[in-house]
């Protein structure tokens, strides 16, 4: 065993009896030199068993002055066999001092444990004496502790006279065991009348040093120059932790410099490559199928190591000391660490591709990394190296973890927002949302990187807004129903979900309508009655209808860009009209229930599914405009998070930007939407129903963008929008953008423009459209064919709209009015493809 060489740790027999106060008992051979020759004595020093254990527990102490009479001393001189074996047991005494003193230092016992677990092993027997000395009483028999028991010295005579006296010896008789709640008290430096300090010292290092002493004699077989060892030098290292030391030791030592991650606590301080507090436990990288035995082979033989021992010091080798087997990378094994709720559930979202590089990066073939969802732990198998590599690969990633908190009554104080749907907010933004246990609060953590650059929206802005878009009140939005026909029952409607916004793809829609055979005559087409919207229709020709000249176009452009206000927004409100062509869909809690109804029911939650024909069978006679005209449509609301209430019930933005082939955009004009209202019309014997849209807004045209809002301006600045390539990125709002009191309310009464106050109102960024159009004429009305891209909150779909524009040259404008206008919906309705026509929703054989 490895020892650390302390000066003074040997003092040999014959220097105990002179050192020590009280008079010790001699040594066996001299008390027998009456009866037997020096020669004799000497060559059984060694060989009586009760000379080796009177040896070992003789105490080394000095004996008082008895009050026991004694003999007078004898006139005659010492007998030459005294003499003879006094100078026999010198010089036995000079050979054991010099074996003592040349013996390999590190055979001695380092603590108490190690010398019962020697002793269990087969030790020679001629250790230090094992003996607590303490005096007790005020008497002149000292009483002294041995091996848990009482003993009480007292000088006997013997009946051989030494040196012309008479024989005295000190005799230790037992008096019971030491009680086990009776500590002996601490042994003074100094020493007194009734102990010895050098043989106390000299006892307590034999019988048991301290900790420190022992975390000492470890931490000197620890490698210095470097943390990667070969395969003979780790296993060498474990067979001197675990031969030199016992297990109790190497618990101790484990305990006290175990690493950080075992602790859930971090430190004050953490330095950089410490385990960060989100990793509850991590155990450390264990071989599969090895942790319960180890064998060494030793000259030949098999000799399997106590498990303890070998786990033990195996985990100081790499938990405390960081040492990793130069031949263990080839080797399975099993790395595990349980994380927090928050970060595992961050590890489960979204496709998770930066796992997924990690592992193909860092993993070889054989290795996976397993994510246990009962336990949040994370299991790497693969070699050692490997899987610290796949394992700080993973930290460094969590470590750039991000939450923000919303106040849920900011987006809905009546609707409470169900898991599944924070749920579903957080599998499209990538993010993990949560609600807290009072329902108050919704917490979002997402993994910032790479980082967000500065003004730009973060993760929880979107979170926020998909959350505000779907559940906040719209005080300006308004709604009607319609039913023209007679239906039969509600039909299933499939695979619509990537047509809505993402808070109605869960349920399950159906279609109030009546099957009609492909051979059953046409029915009556009811006409769309004009009252269905709360405004009239006027329809407007398209101005420019052809190619203008630059003199129409100039006078064109002066005429728009000088509005009658000061402010650059038009004074009147303006009236914007279109029909949408597709499906009024219903849900209801059971689709079955939902099924069997036989009468249409208004108050049933509903939405509309666009339905358009495949592009190339529209047949279209002529395109206006651009092939394939791109437009963005930006979409604002107000941020409900600001003070003043005026501004809070502010009117929704849209900004239109057009975009040119070579990727420029202008700015078409940014409009304020006053009020909007929705008409469902169900046609329940046509192929589609119509959904009639009518918005009442104040524009600004986009050449006075830059002078009348110049908020909006700067927020087109930072925004990076490239639909070409598929980048949108945008800030999370307009700050402080001026609106004229006149806006803010479609009541009040147009003033003049110049005594107007200007109201601040800070808004957020709702969502982002990317418009596909092709512009036709259909009854000289304008028919528009678009897709829309709505991202993952709107989805995306393809539309067919008609407006109330002409188009087309007329003879008289007036007979294409609002009626006219409801006609064509009506028709447009029922069209289908057959000779006849060349647009349709279906094809028909005649």
């Amino acid at each position: 065993m490895l020892r650390r060489r302390v000066p003074g740790s040997f003092v040999c027999l014959r220097c105990r009896t002179q050192l020590g106060q009280p008079a010790v008992r001699l040594p066996f051979a001299l008390r027998r030199a009456g009866s037997h020759s020096a020669a004799n004595a000497q060559d059984k020093k060694t060989d009586d068993p009760d000379d080796s254990a009177s040896r070992q527990e003789a105490p080394p102490s000095q004996p008082t002055q008895s009050k026991t009479p004694v003999a007078p001393a004898p006139t005659s001189e010492p007998t030459p066999s005294l003499i003879e074996a006094l100078e026999a047991f010198d010089e036995a005494a000079k050979r054991d001092h010099v074996a003592q003193e040349s013996r390999d230092i590190n055979d001695l016992p380092l603590s108490r444990q190690a010398v019962s677990q020697e002793q269990k092993e087969g030790g020679d027997g001629n250790q230090a004496l094992n003996i607590k000395y303490k005096t007790r009483g005020t008497g002149d028999d000292p009483v002294f502790q041995s091996r848990g028991k009482v003993l009480k010295a007292k000088n006997e005579r013997l009946p051989i006279r030494i040196l012309g006296a008479s024989g005295e010896a000190i005799v230790l008789r037992s008096k019971g065991r030491v009680p086990k709640d009776r500590t002996p008290p601490a042994q003074s430096q100094e020493g007194d009348e009734s102990g010895i300090p050098l043989t106390g010292r000299l006892d307590d290092e034999t019988a048991g040093s301290k900790l420190s002493e022992t975390f000492k004699n470890i931490d000197e077989l620890r490698p210095t120059d470097s943390s990667v060892l070969s395969s003979q030098d780790f296993a060498g290292l474990g067979k001197r932790l675990v031969d030199g030391f016992t297990s109790r030791q190497l618990r101790s030592y484990l305990r006290k410099f175990q690493p950080v991650a075992d602790h859930p606590t971090p430190p004050k301080e953490p330095s950089p490559d410490a385990t960060p507090p989100w990793v509850l436990e991590r155990r450390a990288w264990t071989r599969v199928g090895t942790e319960k035995m180890m064998e060494e082979k030793t000259d030949g033989a098999t000799t399997k190591l106590p498990v303890l021992k070998e786990k033990l010091a195996a985990r100081i080798m790499r938990d405390c000391w960081q040492l990793v087997d130069q031949g263990a990378p080839r080797v399975p094994g099993r790395l595990q660490a349980k994380l927090r709720e928050t970060e595992f559930g961050l590890v489960l979202l979204g496709a998770q591709t930066w796992l997924r590089d990690i592992t193909q990066d860092l993993l070889e073939a054989g290795g996976r990394l397993e994510l246990l969802c009962e336990h949040n732990t994370v299991s790497i198998f693969a070699p050692q190296e490997n899987a610290e590599k796949v394992f700080s690969s993973l930290v460094g990633v969590l470590s750039e973890t991000k939450t923000a908190s919303l106040d849920t009554g900011s987006i809905s104080s009546s609707i409470s927002i169900s898991s599944t749907a924070l749920e579903d907010v957080g599998r499209m933004t990538n993010t993990l949302v949560r609600a807290s246990n009072s329902r108050k609060r919704i917490h979002v953590s997402w993994i910032d990187s790479p980082p967000t650059a500065d003004g730009r929206e973060s993760r929880s802005d979107v979170v926020y807004r998909f959350l505000l878009c779907a559940f906040h009140p719209r005080p300006r939005v308004a709604s009607g129903f319609k039913v023209l026909g007679q239906g039969e029952r509600y039909v299933m409607k499939h695979n619509c979900g990537p047509q809505l916004p993402w808070q109605e793809r869960r349920r399950r829609w159906a279609r109030w309508s009546t099957p009609i055979g492909v051979e059953k005559p046409a029915m009556n087409k009811p006409v769309i009655p004009c009252d269905v919207l709360p405004y009239s229709i006027e329809p407007k020709p398209e101005q420019p209808i052809m190619e203008p000249t630059p003199e129409a176009q100039d006078e064109a452009v002066t005429e728009h860009l000088s509005p009658d206000t000061t402010d650059g927004w038009s004074r009147e409100v303006q009236t914007d009209t279109s029909a949408l062509f597709g499906h009024v869909v219903h849900s209801d809690k059971s689709l079955g229930s939902l099924l069997r109804r036989t009468e249409v029911d208004p108050s049933l939650p509903r939405t509309f599914v666009p339905v358009a024909p495949p592009f190339v069978a529209l047949g279209f006679p002529k395109v206006y405009g651009q092939p394939n005209g791109m437009s963005i449509l930006l979409r604002f609301i107000p941020d409900p998070r600001q003070d003043s209430a005026s501004a809070r019930s502010a009117p929704p933005l849209e900004l239109r930007l057009e975009i040119a082939d070579d990727g420029t955009q202008q700015v078409v004009c940014l409009r304020a939407i006053a009020s909007s209202f929705t008409s469902d019309v169900l046609l329940p014997s046509a192929p589609v129903d119509v959904r009639l849209l009518q918005d009442r807004y104040f524009d600004l045209a986009g050449e006075n963008l830059e002078s009348h809002a110049p908020a909006v301006a700067e927020f087109l600045r930072l925004a990076d929008l490239h639909p070409l390539t598929g980048q949108i990125s945008t800030p999370p709002g307009i700050k402080g953008l001026q609106l004229p009191s006149r806006i803010l309310s479609v009541d009040t009464p147009n003033t003049d423009s110049t005594q107007e106050e200007s109201v601040g109102v800070d808004y957020l960024f709702a969502a982002a459209e990317i418009h596909h159009a092709v512009v036709t004429a259909y009854n000289a009305f304008k028919l528009s064919y678009k897709t829309i891209e709505a991202g993952q909150r709107g989805g995306k779909s393809a539309q067919i709209t008609l407006e109330p524009t002409i188009m087309e040259p007329v003879d008289d404008v007036g007979t294409h009015d609002g009626e006219a206008f409801m006609k064509t919906i009506t028709k447009l309705s029922f069209a289908v493809v057959n000779k006849k026509s060349t647009f349709g929703w279906e094809v028909r054989r005649e």
